[in-house]
Formats: structure tokens, C-alpha cells, sequence
């Protein structure tokens, strides 16, 4: 896969596709209250077991457990 982060090798061995991207780093956490509002979702929508953070293999994302 070519992006605009740069290029992901991709395998396939079987049925199962692998992509080789860069290892993850998590950077800043979130409060539940501004994500629920932002999200228009309820708190109980969201595993409290889990910080919402935002987390990058190349592209960053704010991951909502």
C-alpha cells in the first residue's frame, strides 16, 4: 500500500492479509466527557477499562474503547 505516510508492505498467506506497519505510539489520553459529547454516544458506550488515546502507527487516531 502506498499513503501519504509512506509505503506498507503487504502480504497475503492464504485467506489472511498481513500489513508490516510501524510499531504504535500513544500519545495524549482523553476525557470520557468530551469524547461522549463530541461522539453524540452515551458513557456506557465506552469500556472504561480502556483509556481513549490517541495512538499512531503513522497516522494518528483517538482510539474509543
Amino acid at each position: 500500500m502506498n499513503l501519504a505516510v509512506g509505503q506498507i508492505p503487504v502480504s497475503w498467506k492464504g485467506e489472511v492479509l498481513w500489513m508490516f506497519q510501524n510499531l504504535p505510539t500513544f500519545a495524549q489520553k482523553h476525557q470520557i466527557e468530551t469524547l461522549v459529547e463530541v461522539l453524540n454516544i452515551e458513557v456506557d458506550d465506552i469500556d472504561t477499562r480502556f483509556p481513549i488515546q490517541e495512538v499512531s502507527t503513522g497516522i494518528p487516531f483517538v482510539i474509543v474503547p
